[in-house]
């Protein structure tokens, strides 16, 4: 006779022995019993099958496949094989981990789906006397969660979209203030990940409280600041030296462009946001012998070309480009598209 009720708080765990209709009694899911039971669920079998790629990459795809953001997924990823004692093995290739290893990984790929039940088909059948000591304490402590700090700006778009995956997780601060009075269910179970187009030099300080405050943080392995934004700021206080006057193509809403404004201000330039050349005011250029120009991440070449026409045929006598960081970065087409330019090739 089987009588399981699953109820609406935290997330439940069921080790099954066969995924059969039970023949005599209910499972009964207290939260959705009219939708028919919970809809978001996760299962690990007793032979978990491992991607051929390495253990970050095969946490990060289970989260890719459940539509979690990059750079929150690779957060989420690392927070996971930190939670199942697997972080130093990140980079190792997920087939050759041990039984109990790949167990703890399977573990690990579900574990920040934001599923409502997890259901474990004998996680421990044919593994080592340890294997299972690690694996059932483990499962003992699946309920405890990392929370999630992201760095970054409320009401912009990446940040509402980030936050809006997992509400219940991720907190949003924008100051190393704000990480004084932060307080968190878990403090050895903390994340951070950060709005890709803040400065630099803004996230370091409030990364470095976190730190301060969370000795056993865990965050992307890569900056999660996009290397466009990165170098143009660096780019950007090498100009302010250089000129009296450094105008800023971009939109008022965005997050880089602005701060380009205040770096430049910040090293010494006049400086003004402007969505085109004709925004550029006479009063702005009084007394200016050397104008320095620079763009939002996302601006279209042309509108810079424009605006250097425009002190072109104002009489500018020398125009020349600054150069500061060497960009290298390849953004690599889709696998099946590759395929499909070679077969037509």
């Amino acid at each position: 006779m089987l009588q399981l009720r699953v109820h609406a708080r935290g997330v439940h765990v069921v080790q099954a022995e066969a995924l059969l209709a039970p023949t005599s009694g209910q499972v009964a899911w207290a939260a959705t019993e009219a939708a028919g039971g919970p809809r978001r669920q996760a299962m690990v079998f007793q032979r978990p099958v491992m991607l051929r790629r390495s253990a970050l990459a095969n946490v990060s795809y289970a989260l890719k496949a459940a539509s979690i953001p990059w750079p929150e997924r690779d957060a989420r990823a690392r927070a996971a094989l930190e939670h199942v004692g697997l972080l130093q093995l990140a980079d190792h290739p997920a087939r050759v981990l041990s039984g109990g290893e790949q167990q703890r990984l399977a573990l690990a790929r579900i574990m920040y789906r934001d599923a409502d039940i997890w259901i474990l088909d004998e996680p421990t059948s044919g593994l080592g006397a340890e294997a299972t000591r690690k694996l059932s304490e483990l499962i003992r402590k699946l309920r405890k969660r990392y929370t999630i700090v992201m760095i970054g700006h409320e009401g912009h778009e990446e940040v509402e979209g980030t936050t809006g995956e997992a509400p219940e997780s991720i907190i949003l601060i924008e100051t190393a203030d704000e990480v004084e009075t932060l307080e968190v269910p878990d403090p050895d179970r903390v994340a951070f990940i950060t709005q890709t187009t803040l400065s630099v030099d803004e996230t370091a300080d409030v990364i470095a409280a976190l730190r301060s405050k969370f000795p056993g943080i865990v965050s992307s392995k890569s900056d999660d600041i996009c290397y466009a934004t990165t170098n143009r700021q660096i780019a950007v206080k090498q100009l302010a030296r250089e000129c009296e006057l450094v105008l800023v193509i971009g939109s008022t809403n965005s997050s880089n462009s602005n701060r380009l404004v205040e770096v430049a201000r910040e090293h010494g330039a006049d400086s003004h946001l402007i969505d085109n050349h004709a925004q550029v005011e006479e009063a702005w250029l009084e007394g200016v012998e050397t104008v320095g120009i620079t763009s939002g991440a996302s601006a279209p070449e042309e509108l810079v070309e424009r605006l250097v026409e425009l002190f072109r045929e104002r009489g500018a006598e020398e125009v020349s480009e600054l150069r500061t960081v060497h960009e290298d970065v390849r953004f690599m087409l889709p696998k099946e598209i590759r395929a499909e330019v070679a077969a037509r090739s």
